[in-house]
C-alpha cells in the first residue's frame, strides 16, 4: 500500500518529478559513499563494509563509522581478537593474504591453461614465455 502510495506521489502534477528521481539517485550515491570507497581502495574488508553499509547505514553512526574506517584504516581493527585470538596477525593483514591467495590461485590456473595452449600446439613457445614472464610480475 505505500508503495502505491508513492508511486501515485511521483506521478502527481503537483510535483517535479526529475527532481524526486535526481534526489533518490543522489541520496543512493550518499549512502553507499563508504562501500564505494571500500572498493575503489580495494580494502581487505570491501564485501563485509558493504554488506554493513547495505543494512546498518541508515544508522547515521554505524555510516560515520564506516566512512572514518575506509577513510582512515588503522594498523588493528576491531576484528583483529576475532580473526587471531593470539595477536600475531592484524585482520587487515589477514584480509590482504586472502586476497594474495585467490590471486595467487588465479595465477596457477592461468598458468596451466597457457600450458595446455602450449602443448596443443595453439601458441609458440616464446608466447608462452612471453605469458608467463607476465604474470610473474
Amino acid at each position: 500500500m505505500l508503495i502505491y502510495h508513492f508511486i501515485t506521489f511521483l506521478i502527481s502534477d503537483d510535483i517535479d518529478t526529475p527532481l524526486i528521481i535526481a534526489l533518490l539517485l543522489l541520496g543512493l550515491v550518499i549512502y553507499f559513499w563508504p562501500s564505494r570507497v571500500a572498493f575503489n581502495k580495494n580494502h581487505p574488508f570491501k564485501n563485509i563494509i558493504l554488506i554493513i553499509n547495505l543494512f546498518f547505514g541508515w544508522t547515521f553512526l554505524v555510516w560515520v563509522g564506516l566512512l572514518i574506517y575506509v577513510y582512515f584504516p588503522a594498523r588493528k581493527t576491531i576484528l583483529d581478537p576475532i580473526i587471531d585470538p593470539s595477536g600475531t596477525m592484524s585482520a587487515k593483514e589477514y584480509g590482504k593474504r586472502i586476497n594474495n591467495l585467490k590471486t595467487h590461485s588465479n595465477k596457477n590456473r592461468t598458468l596451466k591453461e597457457l600450458y595446455e595452449l602450449k602443448r596443443m600446439g595453439a601458441i609458440t613457445e616464446e608466447e608462452f614465455k612471453l605469458e608467463r614472464n607476465k604474470l610473474r610480475k
